[in-house]
């Protein structure tokens, strides 16, 4: 990175750094800058660390270092050792939703790590994020459930958009099918955008 875009602190986005101090966050844990702002509680800048455990850190500017020279990392969980199938139960063995099991809906790289990043439904319905670093395999799935659940590709298209579906209203004769760039589009947004990360929300 070059000097001006580290002008107003230590670090900028995409830069990778270490944790080398302070009391809530694991020392030495090394991980990626993806967020940057003003301290407005201290000194400095403060940063959101996304560490190569798949935990986001929020780490005053004191708290950050080079990588080099800094303590040694802790040890990180691997998590499964082979991309998982949709219809996995996981457990989710840390991070915000630690000791939460459900099955595994959506598939897809992590934008953070060489890791894959799961989509998971609990019992109650709700939906939770966790990198591959994060989970364990409660039990694979079941014939019947493997290709029932959408693909890491996109959401799934809701049956009534679709001509000629049982209970579905017709579609008149002028109105075009939706071409397969649509289809790409859609696909494209929600992969980019609709699947949070831990720590997406800003605390100070």
């Amino acid at each position: 990175m070059g000097d001006e875009e580290k002008s107003e602190g230590a670090f900028a986005k995409g830069d990778r750094a270490a944790i080398v101090s302070g009391r809530k966050n694991p020392i030495g844990m090394r991980g990626q800058v993806f967020w940057t702002g003003e301290n407005k509680y201290g000194e400095g800048m403060r940063y959101g660390l996304r560490g190569d455990d798949g935990v986001t850190y929020w780490c005053n500017e004191g708290d950050l270092g080079p990588e080099e020279g800094a303590p040694p990392p802790p040890e990180i969980p691997q998590g499964p050792s082979e991309t998982l199938e949709k219809g996995s139960r996981v457990s989710i063995v840390k991070g915000p939703s630690a000791g939460t099991e459900g099955e595994v809906f959506w598939v897809g790289e992590s934008r953070f790590g060489n890791h894959m990043r799961y989509g998971i439904k609990d019992e109650e319905g709700e939906t939770h994020w966790a990198d591959a670093p994060l989970i364990e395999l409660l039990s694979a799935p079941s014939a019947s459930s493997a290709g029932s659940t959408p693909s890491g590709d996109g959401p799934p298209m809701p049956d009534d958009d679709v001509a000629g579906t049982t209970g579905a209203p017709a579609m008149p004769d002028d109105v075009p099918l939706p071409e397969p760039d649509d289809f790409a589009a859609a696909t494209d947004d929600f992969a980019a955008d609709d699947i949070p990360f831990d720590g997406d929300d800003i605390p100070f």
